[in-house]
């Protein structure tokens, strides 16, 4: 992303996706070794251009985000192959609704709303869905360094029996500047509580987000 403005950043995302699919008691961290077998699959998912807007002057608490992102690789959900499935072999439109709102100085409410557009490859919009996944976290600022927060999202697909399907996590994380100011860790855990048609287990998640506060 870049500041083209004050309230307006420009950019662009790409995904990358791997997938094993094995044994329960298989590692895993399987998936980062990023091969292609039977068994397992990886490739440049998605690409696409992205921009963020904060669109009042009174309220800069609140911001959105919107991507469309182009489906790279071939037959991404293996209808075709019959290999893992990676991803949703269609175009994505993802528009992000933000809002954070402190409580005091240790404490903070982040607020969050995507309405998820999937575009069938051939254009047949009669195949499209649509998606509305929200999100509520609760953070506690410990230091200037590191934080913990909790959270709460619910998902839903939106289809002919209105909820086609839908699910809800939630999970705990931390956050810890490695780097002060320029590099952040970050791990989570979520379980998935109840579902319909979608959404079972529990995800461990973790990854390394460069900062840079002015």
């Amino acid at each position: 992303m870049i500041g083209v403005t004050p309230k307006l950043n420009l950019g662009a995302e790409i995904w990358l996706s791997s997938v094993n699919v094995g044994q329960v008691e298989n590692s895993i961290f399987l998936p980062y070794q990023f091969s292609n077998t039977n068994n397992s699959r990886f490739t440049v998912s998605y690409f696409g251009p992205k921009a963020r807007l904060q669109p009042f002057n009174k309220f800069k608490n609140i911001s959105i985000q919107t991507s469309f992102l182009m489906p790279i690789g071939n037959d991404l959900d293996g209808s075709e192959s019959g290999k893992p499935y990676l991803a949703a072999d269609r175009f994505l439109w993802l528009t992000q609704f933000f809002w954070d709102q402190p409580l005091n100085n240790k404490w903070q409410l982040f607020f969050q709303v995507t309405p998820w557009l999937s575009i069938n490859r051939d254009f047949d919009f009669s195949q499209n869905t649509i998606e509305t996944p929200a999100s509520i976290f609760l953070s506690y600022l410990a230091t200037s360094r590191l934080s913990f927060y909790a959270q709460q999202e619910f998902w839903p697909k939106w289809g002919n029996k209105i909820i086609d399907a839908y699910f809800r996590q939630e999970g705990i994380g931390v956050k810890y500047q490695l780097i002060p100011q320029k590099l952040e860790f970050e791990t989570s855990s979520t379980l998935f509580s109840s579902g319909k048609n979608q959404g079972a287990g529990f995800t461990l998640n973790f990854g390394l987000r460069i900062v840079n506060f002015k």
